[in-house]
């Protein structure tokens, strides 16, 4: 009986063990994670930039001043023509983009979504949704950090003329830029108020403290307002940047594989993953997600990328260049015909 037994543990150990598909499967996902999760940790890819906003803030978001700044985004108050908001280009039917093409601003038909009709803008309205990690803001970059850091305004934000760098006192740059919107003719200002860029912010803050409910959300978030100091545009645009700082959605499945759950991506995302993170795609090189990118992936500088001119058929928009047909970008701002 025992030699029986000892036979047959001899024939078993002669026999070669053949893994099975599903042995296979698994080793080749192991591999796949551990290769992928490498590029995502060289690429400082953790998932945990949402995560870091406030600690970037340096504070908490204010709800209420959040909440005064979300009732001001949908109220076309905000618009010297009164039949514009944020929202008319910024929609949220849209992920807070603009549903048409090319934004439609002042003088539109008072509709929001792809039948909106209108003279256009420059551009398509880019979406505020974590806006909030930008170092530059607008497709051709003209709202900008120096420091690449819209976080840090000790080396100035940027802003077209006649701002230039006069609004670096504020905290973030989404603070600075909404200053802008309500000045631009095309976009809010329309083109019968006489008077410059302050003379229309000040008359947009007159209005928004005549009206009691605006003004006492104010004072309950600004001591120098309760204390009964006249509302100064200044506080509208901390409002506006306090509710875009609620617009921060960095939650996909690649955040959710980065901080640990493997099961959140397929086999090929992981290995489209990898194509994008190594060569010979190298798709990283451009979208980048180190540094000031804040795993973005972007590196938020212009390109020229050999797009036709596509110059709007009916427009506010004076264009660049011969028949005043061309958009050079950046270059209207800087000057800089390398810009463009």
């Amino acid at each position: 009986m025992l030699l029986a037994v000892g036979t047959w543990l001899a024939a078993c150990s002669d026999q070669s063990i053949v893994p099975t598909s599903a042995d296979a499967g698994e080793t080749e996902g192991f591999k796949l994670d551990q290769e992928l999760q490498l590029q995502l940790s060289l690429m400082g890819v953790d998932g945990r930039i949402e995560e870091r906003f406030t600690e970037m803030l340096g504070r908490s978001i204010d709800p209420e001043l959040a909440e005064t700044g979300r009732l001001l985004f949908f109220d076309p108050i905000l618009s010297i023509t009164k039949d514009n908001s944020c929202a008319g280009c910024h929609a949220p039917n849209a992920s807070f983009n603009d549903a048409k093409s090319i934004s439609v601003g002042v003088d539109n038909n008072g509709v929001v979504g792809p039948n909106r009709s209108g003279p256009f803008n420059l551009r398509r309205a880019p979406t505020i949704i974590n806006a909030a990690f930008y170092p530059n803001l607008m497709w051709d970059g003209r709202f900008a950090a120096e420091s690449l850091d819209g976080f840090d305004n000790s080396m100035g934000f940027r802003m077209p003329e006649p701002e230039g760098t006069s609004l670096s006192h504020l905290d973030h740059l989404l603070m600075a830029q909404a200053f802008t919107p309500i000045s631009d003719r095309m976009e809010m200002a329309g083109f019968e108020f006489e008077g410059d860029n302050d003379a229309i912010r000040a008359e947009i803050a007159r209005r928004v403290d005549g009206i009691g409910e605006y003004r006492t959300r104010f004072e309950a978030s600004f001591t120098e307002l309760a204390d009964g100091g006249a509302l100064q545009y200044e506080h509208i645009a901390r409002a506006i940047a306090e509710f875009e700082f609620t617009m921060i959605r960095a939650d996909a499945p690649l955040d959710q594989y980065a901080r640990g759950d493997t099961a959140a991506m397929s086999p090929a995302e992981k290995r489209g993953g990898l194509l994008f993170f190594r060569d010979p795609a190298a798709c990283f090189e451009c979208h980048i997600t180190l540094g000031y990118a804040n795993q973005m992936f972007s590196d938020f500088a212009p390109r020229a990328i050999g797009v036709p001119q596509i110059a709007p058929s009916e427009t506010n928009a004076v264009f660049d260049g011969p028949g005043r047909d061309e958009d050079f970008g950046l270059a209207r701002t800087t000057g800089d015909p390398g810009d463009r």
